[in-house]
């Protein structure tokens, strides 16, 4: 076992110490044992216990210099999910470019190539601004909170699949069972069943999904927020509205 320095010094002034000691052998014995201990004991704390600075300890405890020695370069094949969780500051580049809240929290799982053609950004800045951040992050946390514009599509899809399963599934298969039943395919009292079915079907079902993706998507393909969220939520109450009128 190899012997530290400290140590090795700290014995040579022990052992002249007690060769210059005027005291008897038996004090001076002591007092050298005493002295080697206390040596002993420094040097070990020297070696094995060195004290670690406060703020190395917080960013130990915080996994600050884990996670810098974690981080990667970016590259056009990187997907924006891992980007996200690699660095999550990196939030407000993507929003600059038309992310804004696609994919959720987590981001989507397209890679950064394919993120920039449908963005119509430019590759090679984007990932000058992403790798910069990457290496020195902003210290300001951004949280991740869902609005309206990124949740709108939601509903109008939701609405549309209970209309498909309710009203418009309904009426078809009232209309089919009486043709089955009458084996006849013209018969005028079917006439309401049929365009409540195709009515419902139409702007229900297809209507819907159209619009809930475009308030979704086109925002983003022009690198733009949607214009009063609130009133293209109100589109969606007002379509229900003219599909059950129309059934009544």
């Amino acid at each position: 076992m190899e012997i530290p320095l400290s140590f090795n010094r700290l014995l040579k002034k022990a052992i002249r110490h007690a060769e210059r000691s005027e005291a008897s052998a038996v004090s001076s014995g002591k007092q050298t044992k005493q002295i080697l201990r206390f040596a002993q004991d420094d040097a070990a704390r020297e070696v094995f216990q060195q004290p670690v600075k406060p703020e190395a300890r917080d960013r130990i405890e915080n996994g600050e210099d884990k996670q810098r020695l974690d981080m990667k370069t970016i590259t056009r094949s990187t997907s924006i999910a891992e980007i996200l969780k690699q660095c999550p500051t990196a939030r407000r580049i993507f929003d600059q470019h038309g992310l804004h809240g696609c994919g959720g929290g987590n981001g989507p799982a397209e890679s950064l190539e394919f993120f920039a053609s449908v963005h119509q950004a430019d590759l090679e800045a984007l990932l000058r601004e992403l790798n910069a951040e990457v290496q020195n992050p902003l210290n300001e946390v951004r949280t991740y909170q869902e609005t309206l514009p990124d949740y709108i599509y939601r509903r109008f899809f939701k609405t549309a699949i209970v209309i498909v399963l309710s009203l418009g599934g309904l009426w078809g298969v009232i209309a089919l069972l009486q043709i089955s039943l009458r084996k006849e395919l013209l018969q005028p009292q079917l006439l309401p069943f049929i365009h409540a079915h195709a009515h419902a079907m139409i702007f229900g079902w297809v209507g819907l999904f159209v619009m809930g993706f475009a308030y979704q998507s086109f925002p983003r393909f022009k690198v733009t927020t949607l214009w009063r969220p609130r009133l293209a939520n109100l589109t969606l109450y007002l379509m229900v509205g003219g599909i059950l009128l129309r059934a009544a």
